[in-house]
């Protein structure tokens, strides 16, 4: 059987595509038992070893050599607090390993991928909120436990959070734009 020119092209093409888009998914996989693995060992501090909990609590929210003895309630909360944008970076992740798997599905241009393109730009915003909770809101809590009476507050936006703004609704842009094109694309096939 004879292909022709661009046949072969196409199929090559598709291949690079498959290639591509295979390879992503286990990035985006791997970034996602990380995530989980991670959320799972502080589950196990949680239950098995508070006293490691609570240092790392304390380095991750008070000034360095300052530390904490915490009750179960208390631990809980600063799981929480570490885990939000763990949680947006799980989502985000999650989505773009079900948009490399239809890519490899040959399903590309369709009103699936352009959704999943904003979840995943919608994901990136919002770790800049959730950063600024975990940061602003377990300073104050786990130094208001350090220190009875006293509030520590401290509030930042950095220019990590500017480029994941940008970056992010730039997503949510492109999404947008291939969704409107997507849905023009099936109108006039409609007519053909």
């Amino acid at each position: 059987m004879h292909q022709t020119g661009n046949s072969m092209k196409n199929n090559t093409n598709s291949n690079k595509i498959t290639v591509i888009s295979r390879n992503a998914q286990l990035v985006t996989l791997a970034g996602l038992v990380l995530l989980f693995s991670v959320l799972i060992y502080l589950t196990y501090l949680l239950v098995a070893n508070g006293a490691q909990l609570d240092i790392d609590i304390a380095e991750e929210f008070l000034e360095p050599g300052k530390t904490l003895a915490l009750n179960f309630g208390q631990r809980l909360i600063g799981i929480v607090l570490i885990s939000l944008d763990m949680i947006v970076g799980i989502v985000g992740l999650y989505k773009a390993s079900q948009l490399f798997s239809g890519f490899q599905k040959g399903q590309i241009f369709t009103t699936e991928a352009a959704s999943q393109i904003r979840t995943i730009g919608w994901a990136v915003v919002a770790l800049v909120p959730a950063s600024m909770i975990h940061d602003t809101v377990g300073a104050i809590y786990f130094y208001q436990i350090l220190n009875p009476g006293k509030i520590n507050l401290n509030v930042s936006f950095t220019d990590g959070d500017i480029y994941a703004l940008v970056f992010g609704l730039l997503f949510v842009v492109i999404g947008h734009v291939m969704l409107t094109a997507v849905t023009i694309s099936e109108e006039n096939q409609s007519f053909v």
